[in-house]
């Protein structure tokens, strides 16, 4: 009797190991991939930031197309079951037609839509900056900082206005950075969960 449970055990952490082994295995794949591809895409940022807006620009556009004709299909079944269809098919037209539009001039509107994001950024440090700066339960340290926030909006708004073009290039290169360095850490830690 004690060596069947001996050996019960024995099998059953046999199992547990071969089953631990496969896991880390599947986290280091899953964080080593993950790391490349964002190293890869901080790479290009960097390095190419025309062509990487572009080309996001024009994945965002076929989806947006996939997604109105999925739309348009979904009103058109409606249609023929007698229930209301008139906004899928408007929201499935205005999709298809922002697709194209982001398919045909990838260039352009990547520029406004970097732009849109500065401007809400913007906007969004000034307001948390002046919150900060009017609370009086943040002490002095939360107003040192509302203030900072209020100035980085200041300047963030002037560059835009005098210079979208310099303000969006440096965002570019801000997430081109994140994503180097966000993708060699995840492959640092890739390696230590294989060596674990």
């Amino acid at each position: 009797m004690t060596r069947e449970t001996d050996r019960r055990r024995t099998d059953d952490w046999g199992t547990f190991e071969g089953l631990e082994e496969e896991f880390r295995n599947a986290v280091f794949w899953w964080l080593l991939v993950r790391g490349v591809l964002a190293l890869v895409f901080g790479l290009v940022m960097v390095f190419m930031p025309g062509a990487a807006a572009a080309a996001l620009s024009i994945v965002i556009g076929i989806w947006l197309v996939l997604d109105g004709v999925t739309g348009c299909a979904i009103a058109g079944r409606r249609k023929s079951t007698g229930r209301r269809w008139g906004m899928p098919l408007l929201g499935g037209v205005v999709a298809i037609l922002a697709g194209l539009a982001l398919v045909v001039f990838p260039y352009a509107l990547a520029v406004v839509g970097g732009v849109a994001v500065l401007w809400i950024l913007a906007i969004g440090l000034a307001v948390r900056g002046l919150l900060e700066i009017t609370d009086r339960r943040s002490g002095r340290w939360g107003s040192f900082l509302g203030l900072i926030n209020v100035v980085v909006a200041i300047v963030l708004a002037v560059v835009m206005f005098v210079n979208p073009l310099v303000a969006l290039g440096a965002l570019v290169l801000v997430v081109g950075i994140y994503g180097v360095v966000f993708g060699l850490t995840t492959i640092i830690s890739a390696f230590r969960v294989r060596r674990a």
